[in-house]
C-alpha cells in the first residue's frame, strides 16, 4: 500500500480505531473521529475533505476503494503495528517526538498553543504544577495540556515508530 498523498496527510479514523485517532493527533496530524457516526457522513466528510479513510471495516473499505477513494484497512492488529503500517502507507519518514509545534488536541483535534502555567493555575494538578515549565491549551476545547510523564511513554512509543518507518 502506497499513498503518495503529501508530507502531512489527514486522517478520517472509523469508530473501531478511536486510540489510532488520538495518537495521530498527539503526532500532529489532523484527524477527525467521532465515535457515532454513521458511514454515509463519515463517506461525506472523506469526499468533501480529501481525507484519508482509516478503518477496520472491511465492508466500508471495499465500497471506498472501488470508488477510488483514498482508504486504508490495516492489517495489522496492535496500535504500534497500525500506528507503523498507516504511516509507512503514507509515506512519513519521522515524526518528531512531543512535545512538538504540530501537536493537536487529543480529544477534539484543535491546535494547541503555549500559555503561561500560572494562567491554567487551576486547571493544572497542584502536584505537577511546580514540576512543569510550559503549559498548552486547545484553541477549540480549550482543555489544558503540559508535559508529563506521559509524554516521555509517548516518545518512548514515537522511537520505536521512527526506527520502524526507516526500514
Amino acid at each position: 500500500m502506497s499513498l503518495a498523498y503529501n508530507n502531512h496527510p489527514v486522517f478520517v479514523i472509523d469508530a473501531m480505531l478511536g486510540n489510532i485517532a488520538k495518537k495521530l493527533r498527539l503526532f500532529g496530524f489532523d484527524t477527525k473521529y467521532e465515535s457515532n457516526i454513521s458511514d454515509d457522513l463519515l463517506i461525506k466528510e472523506v469526499l468533501q475533505q480529501k481525507r484519508i479513510l482509516v478503518t477496520k471495516d472491511r465492508q466500508l473499505y471495499h465500497r471506498l476503494k472501488s470508488k477510488g477513494v483514498l482508504v486504508i484497512l490495516p492489517s495489522r492488529i496492535d496500535e504500534t503495528g497500525i500506528l507503523i503500517e498507516l504511516l509507512k502507507g503514507c509515506q512519513i519518514k519521522h515524526i518528531d517526538l512531543l512535545p512538538n509545534s504540530l501537536t493537536r488536541c487529543g480529544m477534539c483535534n484543535g491546535s494547541l498553543y503555549t500559555v503561561n502555567k500560572n494562567s491554567v493555575i487551576k486547571e493544572i494538578p497542584y502536584n505537577v504544577f511546580d514540576h512543569i515549565d510550559t503549559a498548552y491549551r486547545c484553541t477549540n476545547c480549550l482543555k489544558v495540556y503540559w508535559n508529563g510523564t506521559h509524554i516521555s511513554h509517548i516518545n518512548i512509543l514515537l522511537e520505536e515508530i521512527n526506527y520502524n518507518l526507516k526500514v
